[in-house]
């Protein structure tokens, strides 16, 4: 099943995005090995998370119809992740809670995430592709503590949007929040 995967998702993307594909999920399959969470979900729904990643607007609109799926006014860059999730069992066949949450929440996190999906927002920010200097203090305490790493990841995507003068979602703040406020409580 997983090379069948492999093959959709190299057809469908770019080679550049096929790329990061492919290193976030050698990079969810290793943080989700150290940090005891399944990596099988979590390699999953890594090789997943960016199907739709690179469909235009237009498009997502009509595969969201098929699904019933609701787009309202969310920006494009934000849909391929809960449009996927939407659509992963018509899909895929594919009927795994924790895969879809994964999926649904690697771009904007949310505080009620678990961990398979904290494990693929943070390998989203890290793989190996990812050469920008937000992502190397997240790389080095990844594999030593993933709710640090959450909080980081949290924190560099409110950073991002902030310089580039765009919309911060309330799932960004509260999960960044939510866990800082853990992770200061237990120092």
């Amino acid at each position: 099943m997983m090379e069948e995967i492999k093959k959709r998702v190299k057809a469908r993307l770019s080679p550049h995005r096929f790329a990061h594909v492919e290193g976030v999920a050698k990079t969810a399959v290793k943080l989700a090995a150290i940090h005891g969470i399944d990596e099988k979900r979590a390699e999953l729904a890594a090789w997943l998370h960016d199907y739709y990643r690179e469909d235009s607007r237009e498009s997502l609109v009509h595969l969201a119809e098929e699904v019933a799926f609701v787009i309202g006014e969310q920006p494009t860059p934000l849909l391929h992740g809960p449009l996927m999730a939407a659509r992963l069992s018509l899909d895929f066949g594919i009927d795994d809670s924790e895969v879809r949450e994964a999926i649904a929440v690697h771009t904007i996190g949310d505080p009620a995430m678990g961990p398979v999906a904290q494990v693929l927002f943070v390998a989203d920010l890290i793989e190996p592709g990812r050469t920008f200097a937000s992502a190397r203090p997240v790389r080095a305490v990844a594999e030593r503590d993933l709710a640090r790493a959450v909080a980081m990841t949290a924190d560099a995507t409110i950073e991002h949007l902030l310089s580039a003068h765009l919309p911060i979602a309330k799932e960004t703040v509260a999960l960044r929040n939510l866990i800082w406020k853990r992770i200061d409580e237990t120092t």
